[in-house]
């Protein structure tokens, strides 16, 4: 089965210029687009049977105000740990829906670190995020 290191790498490994194998990378945050998929490898030292994460752009990223770099983004994923402006039911352990995250960026636009909590998080896991446009 696919799992979320699976798609960090078809992305990692897609050109930018134009779509291969499936996929387009999106270089930077400015440019991804509802539809694109997200994705980034658990990183070490952070304890979890996951391989990463992955998900779908819902909409445009947006700059947070008062925070150079960073970006909300809406999405939709499976998860049992809650997002920001979650649609998953709190008598529900999980499972499909639609949430905000953040995203930090380095000087080029390249996603660096996230927000698990959205404009909420008290705290941002570095790792490097890839964003991919599905060609087919």
């Amino acid at each position: 089965r696919p799992v979320a290191r699976d798609f960090a790498g078809a992305i990692e490994r897609a050109p930018i210029t134009k779509p291969r194998n499936g996929w387009q990378r999106i270089a930077t945050i400015s440019d991804v687009l509802p539809g694109d998929v997200f994705a980034w490898r658990r990183p070490r030292g952070l304890p979890s049977k996951n391989t990463g994460h992955v998900g779908f752009v819902v909409d445009r990223p947006r700059p947070v105000e008062g925070m150079p770099g960073a970006w909300a983004v809406q999405i939709v994923d499976s998860t049992s740990s809650y997002h920001q402006d979650d649609t998953r039911s709190d008598d529900v352990d999980g499972g499909f829906g639609i949430g905000t995250l953040v995203f930090l960026t380095d000087e080029t636009g390249r996603a660096t670190s996230y927000g698990w909590s959205g404009t909420r998080s008290e705290w941002y896991i570095v790792t490097p995020i890839v964003f991919g446009r599905v060609s087919r």
